[in-house]
């Protein structure tokens, strides 16, 4: 049995641990195969650091893994010519950061290796994508500005 103090300490570090935790969701993450967590952030946080502050988004994501949360915009293919990793085709998955809203975005590459896996999603559904952020498209790109990363699976797909 704890002291009294002792348990309004505790109690209170749980509370602020618990605040803490809903104050900063990005810092719950899921855990990758090496066990390491993985940040968990919203395409639309993503996209605001990066807008208001090159500083912070360099901090917080650039060349980092990131899980990535938000609605599917589209899935893009290219068809590539022959290579030694025998990859056929390129796709792009598309994340608006906000409903109704396509640019900027967050766009994350894959290749023909998970093509049974994207073509089983649907625009509008929510999802979550782990890879290595490369920060903003270089210049104004047709289709408009995105966010990049690569070395990328979908971890959680929602309705």
């Amino acid at each position: 049995m704890l002291p009294h103090n002792l348990k309004r300490v505790v109690a209170g570090f749980f509370v602020v641990g618990a605040l803490g935790a809903g104050a900063f969701p990005e810092f719950l993450g899921a855990q990758d195969k090496q066990g390491t967590t993985v940040p968990v952030v919203e395409a639309r946080e993503i996209v605001k650091t990066f807008e208001t502050n090159a500083a912070t988004a360099d901090v917080r994501y650039m060349d980092k893994r990131v899980a990535v949360r938000g609605k599917l915009l589209e899935i893009r293919g290219t068809h590539v010519l022959p290579n030694k990793e025998h990859i056929k085709v390129l796709y792009s998955l598309d994340m608006a950061f906000e409903d109704g809203v396509t640019s900027p975005y967050v766009t994350f590459s894959f290749t023909d290796q998970e093509q049974q896996q994207l073509a089983q999603l649907k625009q509008g559904q929510e999802v979550t994508i782990e890879g290595t952020c490369n920060g903003w498209s270089p210049g104004e790109p047709v289709g408009g500005k995105y966010i990049s990363f690569s070395n990328n699976k979908v971890i959680h797909v929602g309705k």
